[in-house]
């Protein structure tokens, strides 16, 4: 089966086997003392989220992956039919949470810089497409070519959440070259009548410090043929 077709990738399954190899995950695995074989290394499908963006335009496949106590991230996006592969992870100094663990955390790097510093409402607050980290040889500058998109998530064969992502990348080479911001909240759905007195059911996204979700991840692209579904 064609790995650039979404019937592929809808093959997974918790519980499946992906093999890894690119040279990137064997060196880091091994310095981590892991143990690989020469075919790569085999992570087990411990999770997987389908997101739709865009109105279907862009859709998003996150499996979770676990080798040993590493739990990284394989993304399939496809944006009109063409199909990019992602590996991300968790860095060490970020803890995922709602958006006011993310102002307890001091995490204002995710959102643009509010009208009011003084008085910073976490529902306000709107994610930041734009990055430049200066830790590297030459300044990465990270930019969304989709700016803040937003959709909804389905789990086990169930809706559960509206997501709200910002994609970033640079053409700097350095270690990590893609940023993922991702916003999982609550739905509600509101009913009302229409002029003709017939009921409407619209969603209504419900974003308080209480329900939000924040993931911040970084990673790298990888090609189709380092990535295989074992089962």
């Amino acid at each position: 089966m064609d790995k650039n077709s979404q019937a592929y990738w809808n093959k997974v399954r918790v519980g499946s086997i992906v093999q890894l190899d690119d040279t990137q995950t064997l060196e880091f695995l091994i310095e981590q003392d892991k143990e690989v074989s020469s075919n790569g290394a085999d992570f087990e499908v411990v999770r997987i989220k389908d997101i739709s963006l865009n109105e279907g335009s862009v859709k998003m496949k996150i499996i979770f992956l676990q080798f040993d106590d590493i739990l990284w991230y394989l993304i399939v996006e496809d944006v009109e039919g063409e199909i990019k592969l992602k590996i991300y992870y968790q860095p060490d100094d970020f803890v995922f949470g709602n958006r006011e663990d993310m102002l307890e955390n001091n995490y204002f790097y995710l959102f643009e810089a509010p009208e009011d510093e003084e008085n910073v409402v976490a529902e306000d607050l709107v994610f930041t497409t734009h990055w430049e980290e200066e830790d590297v040889e030459e300044i990465a500058v990270y930019d969304s070519l989709l700016g803040v998109t937003y959709g909804t998530s389905v789990e086990a064969g169930e809706s559960d959440d509206f997501v709200t992502i910002v994609s970033m990348t640079t053409e700097v080479e350095c270690e990590d070259t893609e940023l993922l911001i991702l916003e999982f909240c609550n739905v509600e759905v509101e009913e009302q009548l229409d002029d003709d007195g017939y009921t409407e059911a619209d969603p209504i996204v419900d974003i308080d410090s209480a329900n939000s979700w924040v993931m911040f991840l970084r990673g790298c692209s990888v090609q189709m043929n380092d990535v295989e579904i074992l089962n």
